[in-house]
């Protein structure tokens, strides 16, 4: 359990971290956890903007957007089609609400309904219904969400911490029943590498400083196939000729589902282990709790003690 002590705990900044971790947690940051992104995940966010932004020049249909409030009541907004998301509609009732929100129901005009991210253009006049992170009665649909971001979050670092080129395979899908999410890789500069305690405690500390404290937004965006195909992507989820896409920093991945809002609303997170597999493939695991859902270092450590031998 005294490892725990060099894990991020909620609250605690990476600058807070680097002076507990001593010279050797920073000899790790500078040998594993480079922060700069590879020419190949610029690329692919160079597309996604490109995708994003398909309206830009063009004039802008606006769309009637509701939000049902808990108090029973409803705020309206004029809202730009295929531009604005339910961030943007929960932001101009406040910020607390806008930070809070990790999924939204969205329904039409049929009453048709779907859960939605936050950060995901909206395509018609519709009503929100935001849903937090400690929503019972959406419980297992928030629960699968977090779980699914945390593995493109896992996968955002993997993909840039290392020295070589790191091909990204994909987010292993994991059910949160399982206790642990993973992402795969691929790197022949990884052959002969070790991975140690220390190893794992400095990617999860670049992952603070990188992402977590800097709530960077998880960005989604619906494509067709044609233009998913664009992407260099592991895995492409495709339903009705479109896949859904999640960008995080410079990291595009499809995923099966909605994610968060942002990666501050994650909390405590471990990197578990990395196993080599077949043909150059390395599976790295990790588990998490959500910045809402306080613990204590020792209950913390059952849990990833617990994930770890799963």
């Amino acid at each position: 359990l005294g490892q725990m002590n060099i894990l991020p705990t909620v609250g605690v900044t990476a600058k807070h971290l680097l002076s507990r971790g001593g010279s050797n947690c920073r000899a790790q940051l500078r040998n594993i956890a480079a922060a700069a992104a590879t020419e190949y995940h610029a690329s692919e966010a160079e597309m996604f903007n490109e995708l994003s932004n398909k309206t830009k020049g063009k004039k802008l249909e606006k769309i009637v957007v509701n939000v049902s409030m808990k108090d029973g009541s409803k705020k309206t907004f004029l809202m730009n089609k295929d531009v604005s998301t339910p961030f943007h509609c929960a932001s101009h009732i406040n910020k607390g609400l806008a930070d809070s929100s990790v999924l939204c129901i969205v329904r039409d005009e049929s009453g048709a309904e779907e859960m939605s991210s936050m950060r995901q253009p909206l395509t018609t006049a519709c009503t929100l219904d935001f849903i937090s992170l400690q929503s019972e009665e959406h419980a297992e649909i928030v629960n699968q969400a977090y779980w699914r971001s945390c593995s493109v979050l896992l996968g955002s670092l993997i993909s840039s911490s290392f020295n070589g080129t790191v091909q990204p395979v994909g987010a292993v899908n994991n059910q949160y029943s399982d206790g642990y999410f993973a992402y795969d890789i691929k790197s022949k500069s990884l052959e002969k590498w070790e991975p140690s305690s220390k190893d794992y405690s400095s990617l999860v500390l670049s992952l603070y400083q990188r992402m977590i404290e800097k709530n960077l937004p998880f960005d989604a965006l619906l494509v067709n196939s044609e233009e998913a195909e664009r992407f260099a992507l592991g895995q492409r989820y495709t339903m009705e000729n479109k896949s859904l896409l999640c960008r995080i920093g410079d990291h595009v991945e499809s995923v099966d589902g909605p994610v968060i809002s942002h990666a501050g609303q994650i909390g405590r997170f471990a990197v578990l282990k990395a196993s080599k597999k077949s043909n150059g493939i390395w599976r790295f695991s990790g588990v998490s709790l959500p910045f809402s859902q306080s613990v204590s270092s020792f209950n913390w450590g059952i849990i990833t003690d617990h994930s770890r031998k799963v």
